[in-house]
């Protein structure tokens, strides 16, 4: 095939039908024509090889005086007819289209089915829309299977770790105080990781459906809710010198119902409460409520802590993975988790500095609307209490299963923002011989490491004002003077390969 036929080919398989001027209003057809052309002019002659408009297309006779036009001008421009419709003989229709220019001093006219080409375009364009679904519904179900997983293996891990630290502490003769003390630690992380493992159990019992939406009609008391989780809270916070407490609007009586599911809106109230205990200095006050706010009723937990740093905003803080590459951290599960329910259940999720000081930390879901206000609020009894712990530390046991003293006392100074952390470790450290000076966050870590000495430097990563990664270049370019290195080590829950990098 030379490469003239093998264009007229190409043409004609693109649908294009093309002809030569034949003079007297005739056309000379130049290779094969299309299917679609011998179906809308199916009655025309073609004898000869001539092709006569006039005998079957007036629309086409009148273009060939616009066509002769340009062709007797010579010039590189063409004319192009417009859309018109014919009807073939079995009286179907067809959109065409004729354009008319000069190739290689040949007077060319193509005519196209503009039909057959926008069947294709929305073909392919469903095609794409199609495609575009599944992989919607593929990205929302790894989505779903990502977030239980590492749900599982986060969640599950800490209660556990705990529960060995305080295992470890039970075989070193502790005064009854102190004893009850750890017993109490002990049973509030037996209590959470049972809720834990009723929640796995659920998702595979094909209840992670109510994880991408709510029964119809399903309504909870966002106000009782709010009511729960404080009480079961409040504890936790006066543990650690600070208090829970209910915003006063919430006595109010107005209907509170909103549209959701009673154990995973609590889990989002909870992952916010944990959140706030982390960061809530003793003396401060932590508060929970719901406002108004239009068609939507809009929660809130406000603490008086140090605030979000500059730079961190809620689209960092409840994305999947929060911690991103620029620091290390626990995977950040839990405020992702209130961001997918919220967002499942037509509603949304943020947080911001209070003018007054400290974080506001706020949810909003719809109203129930129609019928479902006259329905029966929905709302579950809150089970047992669940510690807001960080897991602690297991001293590694001697080979008598009871740690032994150290060879040489050394004097320790650690950083962990958890009480609960800062007393174990102390505890053990204490044990084997060792002088222990605990600290809040790593800029009290820095500061203590210049003006007095120390053996080893433990600190945590994740600390609020100064995390330990920060403590640590800060220690060491307080050393460069000196000359000297102190040791200094992790102490965290971290362990991925990035977080050991």
């Amino acid at each position: 095939m030379n490469q003239a036929a093998l264009s007229d080919s190409l043409l004609a398989r693109m649908g294009f039908a093309v002809f030569e001027d034949a003079g007297a209003g005739a056309l000379r057809p130049v290779g094969s024509s299309p299917e679609w052309f011998r179906r809308a002019f199916g009655g025309a002659p073609e004898t000869n090889d001539r092709f006569v408009p006039g005998d079957c297309s007036p629309f086409l006779e009148n273009f060939l005086t616009d066509a002769e036009r340009v062709w007797d001008e010579g010039g590189a421009e063409h004319v192009e007819s417009g859309a018109w419709i014919e009807r073939g003989a079995d009286g179907k229709e067809f959109a065409l289209e004729a354009e008319a220019c000069l190739v290689d001093g040949r007077r060319i006219l193509l005519v196209t089915n503009q039909q057959d080409r926008f069947d294709e375009i929305s073909r392919r364009l469903q095609i794409a829309r199609d495609e575009k679904l599944a992989h919607e519904r593929l990205r929302r179900e790894i989505q779903t299977k990502e977030v239980l997983l590492h749900c599982i293996v986060h969640d599950l891990s800490q209660p556990l770790t705990a529960l060995r630290g305080c295992l470890s502490l039970l075989t070193m003769g502790l005064p009854p105080e102190k004893l009850r003390e750890v017993v109490e630690v002990a049973d509030r992380q037996t209590r959470k990781q049972e809720a834990m493992i009723r929640d796995v159990l659920k998702a595979f019992s094909s209840e992670m459906a109510a994880l991408e939406a709510v029964k119809a009609g399903q309504t909870v008391d966002l106000a009782q809710g709010a009511r729960d989780v404080v009480k079961e809270y409040s504890a936790a916070f006066s543990s650690q010198g600070a208090s829970l407490a209910l915003d006063p609007g919430l006595e109010e009586p107005r209907d509170w119902r909103v549209t959701g599911e009673p154990d995973r809106l609590r889990r989002i109230f909870t992952n916010y409460l944990e959140n706030a205990l982390r960061y809530s200095p003793a003396g401060t006050v932590v508060t929970v409520g719901v406002e108004e706010d239009g068609e939507f009723l809009r929660a809130f937990v406000d603490d008086q802590g140090p605030g979000l740093p500059e730079g961190v905003t809620a689209a960092k803080l409840f994305r999947l993975f929060g911690k991103g590459k620029e620091s290390t951290g626990k995977a950040g599960l839990g405020l992702y988790f209130c961001k997918i329910t919220a967002e499942r259940w037509g509603g949304s999720v943020g947080c911001e500095n209070r003018t007054a000081g400290g974080t506001r930390f706020w949810f909003r879901l719809p109203r129930p609307r129609g019928a479902e206000r006259a329905g029966v609020v929905a709302v579950a009894e809150a089970p047992e209490a669940r510690g807001a712990e960080k897991a602690a530390p297991q001293a590694p046991p001697a080979a008598s299963g009871v740690p032994q003293p150290a060879a040489r006392p050394l004097r320790i100074l650690l950083a962990d923002d958890l009480p609960i952390n800062q007393q174990m470790i102390s505890e053990l450290l204490a044990y084997r011989g060792h002088r222990v000076e605990a600290v809040g966050n790593g800029r009290a870590a820095v500061e203590k490491s210049r003006e007095q000495e120390y053996d080893v430097v433990l600190l945590d990563v994740e600390m609020p004002v100064m995390n330990g990664l920060e403590a640590a270049r800060a220690i060491r370019a307080g050393e460069l003077a000196s000359g000297k290195r102190i040791p200094i080590f992790a102490v965290t829950a971290n362990d991925s390969a990035e977080d050991h990098e």
